[in-house]
């Protein structure tokens, strides 16, 4: 399992510095993320299972900030084959912490993020409901598609 780099260090970022992730944050963020997979794949048996990855990044990075992708962003996003995702649904209550922010625009935030999939062409699923009903459609899922 790979773990929401971007939080990770926006956190790390946060109680150091009292400071919020900015646009100059984009590289750390892209090499931290790409370790982390590499590690997992490195280490892997059949599947990887990131929290996040790098179209996540570039997708925040642009709601964000309003500017256009790094190119070496941009790219990475385009090299992205063989991957499936599971799309989770802003239905379950938002909780504040440290790094969250604008729970008015969840809603908007999941379009933008499943058109990101769609205009790539990639295959997910929405999972929907409370976290056992997230699970059991997930598990069901790949244990339909990638049966052992």
């Amino acid at each position: 399992m790979v773990p929401e780099f971007l939080r990770t260090y926006s956190q790390d970022k946060w109680d150091r510095q009292s400071k919020a992730v900015t646009e100059s944050d984009i590289e750390p963020l892209i090499m931290g993320q790409l370790t982390q997979e590499r590690d997992a794949l490195d280490q892997a048996n059949q599947f990887v299972f990131c929290d996040t990855d790098i179209l996540q990044l570039a997708v925040y990075f642009d709601y964000y900030y309003e500017a256009k992708w790094p190119t070496t962003l941009k790219s990475l996003c385009q090299q992205d084959s063989g991957t499936f995702y599971f799309l989770t649904a802003p239905d379950v209550p938002w909780v504040a912490d440290d790094l969250r922010d604008r729970p008015l625009e969840r809603e908007a935030l999941f379009h933008i993020f499943e058109q990101a999939l769609k205009i790539r062409d990639l295959t997910y699923m929405v999972l929907r409901g409370d976290e056992k009903a997230r699970f059991a459609a997930a598990t069901n899922y790949i244990d339909t598609h990638w049966p052992q």
